[in-house]
């Protein structure tokens, strides 16, 4: 064990008492004592940044530069990749209900089957670079940046597709 993680910590993701502490080029660190004690839990990811994590029941997801989506099972002691490469490093992931997203730099991915399998959103996305997602409720709110505008999105399945809510330069 070792006192902290000696990296950046990029996401943290909790079940219970477990904290899971992603880093940068330093894979995941976890706690069961409330962040006094780390354990290096980075056995079956690639070497690389961990971008995100997310907790979907009892499983976590971590978000890889290598474009690709890991899962540590309960109690698990290996990540294992699921489902196909995504297109680019997956930099954030979001959950609401039984639907995983996850953003790369490019294209934004559902899946509805825990990550074995990824479908790519044909929202009108596909020139945005996702940066951040949020979930309220039956939508997820995802934060762009497409020809130097920063936009607020809102997803919402039912509706099945992306609407901008807000549109705004970050120069005057």
């Amino acid at each position: 064990m070792s006192k902290d993680p000696v990296a950046p910590i990029t996401s943290i993701a909790i079940i219970g008492n477990n904290i899971y502490a992603a880093t940068l080029d330093n894979g995941v660190y976890f706690s069961t004592d409330t962040g006094a004690n780390w354990t290096d839990i980075s056995s079956g990811l690639p070497f690389g940044n961990t971008n995100c994590l997310a907790v979907h029941g009892n499983t976590v997801f971590a978000g890889t530069s290598a474009t690709q989506v890991f899962t540590l099972p309960k109690n698990g002691i290996r990540w294992m990749a699921v489902g196909s490469d995504l297109e680019g490093s997956v930099i954030f992931l979001a959950v609401n209900g039984d639907t995983i997203f996850a953003g790369t730099y490019v294209r934004l991915f559902l899946s509805a089957d825990n990550g074995a399998s990824w479908t790519e959103d044909d929202s009108g996305l596909t020139d945005y670079s996702v940066l951040s997602f949020a979930a309220k409720g039956g939508a997820i709110f995802i934060g762009t940046r497409a020809m130097e505008k920063y936009h607020l999105l809102c997803y919402h399945p039912e509706i099945n597709g992306a609407t901008s809510q807000t549109g705004y330069s970050p120069r005057p």
